[in-house]
């Protein structure tokens, strides 16, 4: 249908499990709502290179979080709140050659910062927001030739933006939340990209012609 891919979420557990939890053996998964992590406690997770999915929610998390999980080199999905992320949390991601999935929420990086992973070979799925990325940023992510989903939140993002976005022929999914973009602009890209899954704040434009695709 061209939306946002989801996954059944694994149970979810806190800080004081975490220890206990990556003792059992081989984990593959780690989710982790609402706790108060440090450091230490992501150093553990480095010990099991098998880890593939990392989700912290409900966390204040920021570039020492990437220092760490960049050093999971299985690691294909990531999630974090990561409102203190900067460019500098980003240069670390640029390791991770299997990621698939990133997932930021809100940050604090510019257009440098998305450079560092726009050579990431397997990545499908970008979700970030940032009032310091431009359309030079936008630029960035269209290099990433197997981005399929792009979701953008208050990137203040124009209509040059939205042209550079209308050349990256195998995205299959564009959500902006926010923005500097005209309506003429965002009707452009619609009219261009006939086969573009498009919500700008949580709604289809009039002219979308997959305004009725969603079946949930």
């Amino acid at each position: 249908s061209g939306c946002e891919p989801t996954t059944p979420q694994p149970q979810a557990f806190t800080a004081a499990d975490l220890q206990a939890i990556l003792e059992t053996g081989e984990v593959t998964e780690i989710v982790v709502e609402n706790a108060d992590l440090s450091g230490v406690d992501l150093e553990r997770l480095v010990k099991h290179p098998g880890i593939e999915r990392v989700e912290i929610l409900g966390c204040e998390f920021g570039d020492e979080a990437l220092v760490h999980l960049s050093r999971l080199p299985n690691l294909r999905r990531l999630n974090i709140a990561g409102s203190q992320v900067t460019d500098a949390g980003m240069s670390q991601l640029g390791q991770l050659k299997e990621l698939e999935i990133l997932n930021l929420h809100q940050t604090q990086i510019t257009d440098e910062g998305l450079q560092h992973i726009a050579a990431l070979p397997k990545l499908e799925l970008l979700r970030f927001g940032s009032p310091h990325v431009s359309d030079v940023g936008i630029g960035h992510i269209a290099e990433i030739e197997s981005l399929r989903f792009l979701h953008l939140m208050d990137v203040p993002i124009t209509d040059a933006g939205l042209e550079l976005i209308e050349s990256m022929s195998n995205l299959e999914s564009f959500y902006l939340d926010g923005g500097q973009c005209t309506d003429e602009g965002l009707s452009d890209l619609v009219t261009a990209r006939r086969d573009l899954h498009f919500h700008i704040n949580q709604r289809h434009l009039d002219d979308d012609p997959h305004g009725h695709d969603h079946t949930h």
